[in-house]
């Protein structure tokens, strides 16, 4: 009776009035849908008890963040101040992506974004880490970088501006039945359209026919043709895999030839424990928290890259996750593919030993915070990088592909608008 649902954690545009949630409209992912809006977007809580949270709204933050630290005021209402103008300029993607807007739709994009170019230049050419050195105590200085539940390391301060502000308009919220329901939605459109989805057809390869994909060949070798053929799958897989490697392009073998290598550019895989427990939580519990974890408690968990612990209420986002009087717990943490990976390669036994670790872990971390929760744990399912890669194709089981605000991006972004 649970749903193990560890995405979405929060969606741009649920809320009305923007080229975003017209996608979502057009598609029909939202249709029926309630959504859940949070005052915070997350909270950070020490080894030693101490916490803060990020609420979204500018001056109930910087109240906030005040009371902890008068003599970080300084830097305080410098992000804060920010945070205001972001709220104010609500400015959301826009639909047409810029190689193929119009002239005028250009001029319109432009005037949309130079009242506010400095604001925007200054917060993506300044990172978070380097922000956040500048406070002095200590729980901040560690916190910040965590407003986006783990530390993303290479972040500038305009995406957790961006995210925040959109989530004070109520624009960032999360859609009833997560991720699995925002797909059924879709599904439910595209069928009463007319269209049809077979499941459980996992594409062999590309069928090309004078240098033009016309369709796909299934496991099996049952074949179906197209006039258009969309791959929505991992890129590496896509190219080197489906297509033979024929169809490559210097920038493509930049990527996955070059930069494919440099774990600095590219996001991490997660180990996910998710714990169903006979119980609700109470509705003023948070509904997401960052612990940052003792050098005792991160030795202890397999895998770990950063010393910390995402907790989520996962049955305060959606109902539906859990049966009645029953509640699902998502704990997350960055963790290093290859390690998980080469150990069920190569001892299967032992990949499971600590994924069973993990699970051991997270029954006593959350014994520690929610006393006598322990008893009411009837299911603890762990998913390592490796689990992630093996149901999805997806490289490496990275949760994002390349990191935003690197070179990687300069790259893609040529990919994008010049190769189009």
């Amino acid at each position: 009776g649970y749903v193990f649902d560890y995405c979405i954690e929060w969606l741009t545009g649920t809320g009305p009035g923007n080229d975003a949630n017209r996608v979502w409209r057009e598609l029909g992912a939202l249709d029926g849908k309630t959504i859940a809006n949070f005052e915070m977007f997350n909270t950070v809580v020490d080894e030693h008890g101490r916490s803060v949270t990020f609420y979204n709204d500018p001056g109930r933050l910087e109240r906030h963040l005040l009371e902890i630290s008068p003599a970080d005021a300084r830097p305080i209402r410098a992000f804060c101040r920010d945070l205001r103008r972001f709220t104010d300029t609500n400015l959301y993607p826009f639909l047409t992506p810029p190689p193929l807007q119009t002239p005028r739709e250009r001029l319109a994009t432009l005037r949309a974004v130079l009242p506010d170019f400095v604001l925007f230049w200054r917060t993506a050419a300044t990172r978070m880490e380097r922000f956040a050195g500048r406070f002095q105590d200590p729980l901040l200085r560690r916190a910040f970088p965590f407003i986006f539940f783990q530390d993303h390391e290479v972040f500038p301060l305009l995406p957790y501006l961006f995210n925040m502000a959109s989530a004070h308009h109520r624009n960032a919220g999360f859609p009833q039945g997560g991720s699995l329901g925002l797909a059924r939605s879709v599904e439910e459109r595209y069928t009463s359209l007319g269209g049809r989805i077979d499941y459980r057809a996992r594409v062999a390869r590309i069928l090309v026919e004078d240098d033009r994909a016309v369709g796909v060949e299934l496991r099996g070798g049952e074949r179906h043709y197209a006039d258009h053929v969309v791959s929505a799958c991992d890129g590496y897989t896509t190219i080197h895999g489906l297509l033979d490697g024929r169809y490559s392009s210097p920038r493509v073998d930049t990527l996955f030839q070059e930069m494919m290598n440099r774990p600095e550019l590219v996001y991490p895989g997660v180990v996910s424990a998710f714990v169903g427990l006979d119980g609700e939580f109470a509705a003023t519990e948070r509904h997401s928290t960052t612990y940052l974890l003792s050098d005792e408690d991160a030795a202890a968990l397999p895998g770990v890259l950063q010393k910390s612990l995402v907790v989520q209420l996962r049955s305060h986002y959606s109902d539906g996750f859990a049966p009645p009087g029953k509640s699902v717990v998502h704990c997350t943490y960055f963790s290093d593919y290859a390690y998980w990976k080469q150990l069920r390669l190569t001892d299967r036994k032992a990949y499971w030993a600590r994924k069973q670790e993990v699970a051991d872990f997270v029954r006593v971390f959350l014994e520690r915070h929610h006393p006598g929760i322990t008893a009411a744990i009837e299911v603890v399912d762990v998913a390592s990088p490796a689990t992630i890669e093996r149901y999805t194709g997806v490289r490496g089981g990275s949760i994002l592909g390349w990191k935003s605000f690197t070179e990687a991006d300069d790259v893609i972004t040529g990919l994008i608008n010049k190769d189009r």
